[in-house]
């Protein structure tokens, strides 16, 4: 069966793709139509408004930007574009004349498009275990793409900061959902990648649902993470969940925690080794001391040994005074470390751009990103983020201030 819709000018539409299998145009307004049933599909409707290759875009988390340059082509004018629970629904609000038939029935394309962009990393050798590296065994700093909003940040800290606190994690804050998820992800994949310190990447989410992962079988964040000079370690949802982002990787883990483990040793299992190694060596040298002993009880006169005492005295001294040097040199690093750490934090800190939030200050953003001011237009709708709060504004005038100069 065929549907055709017809766009008015004079009326604004807002198109809603729901679950690839059915869509229906509304009206903003009282009344509504109904272009379909519960055999529609995405596909088919998309490809009708002048989308092509809507199979691939959604696998690799179609973005925004390309439906609204899509729409744009067909003659239409998009006001917005949101893609919700992953990518599973759309919502596009258009308004221009437009008419477009939409076939009822298609197939669901993403179990099927999925398979097939796993048979291909495959095939390209992707997932081949002899591409996998292993991790460091006690890295210095640990790159960590993800929200920094997310549980999945908080998880990472708490786990390593009680295992291995000495190592630094550098943040690569990204959308683990949504319109920007997969560029964001690929962006901050890269920016880590090329970035020295980090010795490996955690890429890493919480659980969800099925459509709320879907961003992470993105082909391009595939290829990124296959493509980093650096290990790469993906902890995305709960163990049951598999993305083709844990197969390209270095090493997979079930959750965020468990991956925090995988990247950092336990400094309590290392004090374990430390103290029974002290152990062993003050054995050995209690055993080597008896043994000396008694061979110079066995051959020595009395007065050879009473030299050898004044011996062993005057070298007990010099241990004594050797001693006490390693220990001061030792108390001497730590501080000196201390006091470059407090440093190095005392700088991050006055670097920081929140802390400027902190005092009070705003900061303007629109669709997530930082804007200046001067391209505000009125009618606009603007964010401003503070430290701990934002507020949902819109541009009611834009005036133009003249700088004073002398003050």
């Amino acid at each position: 069966m065929i549907y055709t819709v017809t766009f008015n000018p004079a009326i604004d539409y807002v198109v809603q793709l729901e679950h690839l299998t059915q869509g229906t145009v509304n009206r903003t307004g009282d009344e509504a139509v109904y272009c379909g049933g519960k055999g529609i599909n995405v596909s088919t409707v998309l490809t009708n408004l002048g989308i092509e290759n809507v199979a691939l875009g959604f696998l690799a988390g179609f973005t925004g930007d390309a439906v609204e340059n899509a729409l744009q082509r067909k003659g239409l004018r998009t006001d917005f574009i949101r893609l919700q629970n992953g990518m599973t629904r759309i919502n596009v609000k258009i308004r221009g004349a437009c008419e477009t038939e939409i076939n009822g029935k298609g197939p669901d394309i993403g179990p099927a498009a999925l398979a097939l962009l796993y048979k291909k990393l495959d095939a390209e050798g992707l997932f081949a275990p002899e591409r996998k590296r292993p991790l460091p065994p006690v890295p210095q700093c640990i790159g960590v793409v993800t929200s920094k909003t997310g549980a999945a940040w908080q998880d990472v800290q708490n786990v390593i900061g009680r295992r291995w606190p000495m190592v630094k994690l550098l943040l690569a804050p990204v959308n683990v959902q949504g319109i920007e998820a997969e560029r964001s992800i690929v962006a901050g994949i890269r920016a880590l990648d090329a970035d020295k310190r980090p010795d490996l990447i955690l890429v890493t989410r919480g659980g969800g649902s099925k459509e709320d992962l879907w961003v992470f079988n993105s082909e391009r964040i595939a290829r990124t993470a296959a493509a980093c000079r650096k290990p790469v370690v993906s902890a995305v949802g709960h163990e049951i969940d598999t993305t083709i982002l844990d197969y390209v990787a270095d090493l997979r883990a079930p959750t965020p925690s468990a991956a925090a483990e995988l990247c950092v040793p336990d400094r309590e299992e290392w004090r374990q080794k430390i103290f029974i190694l002290q152990q062993n060596i003050q054995k050995n040298i209690q055993n080597r001391c008896n043994l000396c002993y008694n061979r110079f009880n066995q051959l020595a006169t009395a007065q050879l040994l009473q030299r050898q005492h004044q011996q062993l005295d005057r070298r007990g001294q010099e241990l004594a005074i050797a001693q006490a040097a390693v220990r001061q040199a030792a108390q001497r690093h730590v501080q000196d470390a201390r006091r470059s750490l407090q440093s190095a934090a005392a700088v991050a800190e006055s670097l920081s751009p929140y802390a400027v939030l902190a005092r009070g200050y705003a900061l303007p953003e629109q669709n997530g990103t930082p804007c200046a001011v001067e391209t505000l237009r009125p009618g606009e709708a603007v964010t401003l983020r503070g430290a701990r709060a934002a507020a949902e504004c819109r541009v009611e005038a834009e005036h133009t201030l003249e700088q004073k100069t002398g003050e």
